[in-house]
């Protein structure tokens, strides 16, 4: 039978992915099969995880319920009530784990994921980790900067630091995005960034961002 695939140009320049249905071990043969006679500098047969996490930022991609994060954020919340620092700090790195392989966040994903951020930054300055609890209220401001502090929930310190970071971030050193592709909604982390045509540049705090353009034909 004949072996369908797609190929695509990655961010590397000449390397090409195939990718194709089927079974895993029957499409891999086939693959390198089909692929010896091309060998040549550039042509790269990328497997399956790695090609996973070229195009969706993740080799283990997953969609979970935002019902299901929530009951562990809530979790973490009950373990910290009971002293159990470490526990409630694995359930929130879960939480966060959770996110960051999600396809597609939704402004629910994100709200908890900002939320159980905002809990790490309280419990470590709770504890006296000054210096992490900074450096994660950083996380958090240059991931969510849209998400505001429960400020019902969390003293005015927590609120005060995550405040501050978002403040020096905006007004900060920014890396330059340059984005083409066809028109439709840019989306980086989640948080919609507005709507383009062709090309368009973002200026963003340095770091790690998923990003992807949601037109009439997808994402």
């Amino acid at each position: 039978a004949p072996m369908h695939a797609l190929l695509f140009s990655l961010l590397a320049a000449g390397d090409i992915a195939v990718v194709a249905a089927g079974d895993a071990n029957a499409l891999a043969t086939a693959v390198r099969t089909e692929m010896s006679a091309r060998r040549g500098p550039g042509v790269v047969v990328l497997e399956r995880d790695v090609l996973l996490s070229r195009l969706t930022g993740t080799a283990t991609p997953r969609q979970p319920e935002a019902a299901a994060l929530a009951r562990m954020l809530e979790d973490a919340r009950q373990h910290e009530a009971r002293f159990d620092g470490a526990g409630a700090a694995a359930l929130r790195r879960s939480v966060i784990e959770m996110f960051d392989q999600v396809l597609r966040p939704d402004p629910a994903l994100r709200a908890l994921a900002a939320a159980a951020l905002h809990d790490a930054v309280a419990a470590l300055l709770a504890e006296g980790e000054n210096s992490d609890a900074a450096r994660t209220a950083h996380e958090a401001a240059r991931r969510f900067d849209d998400q505001p502090v429960d400020a019902e929930r969390h003293p005015p310190r927590v609120v005060d630091l995550v405040a501050k970071e978002v403040r020096e971030l905006r007004s900060g050193a920014k890396a330059r995005l340059r984005i083409s592709a066809e028109a439709g909604q840019l989306v980086i982390d989640g948080a919609p960034r507005g709507d383009f045509r062709g090309e368009s540049e973002r200026a963003l705090p340095p770091g790690r961002y998923r990003v992807w353009v949601v037109s009439e034909r997808g994402a």
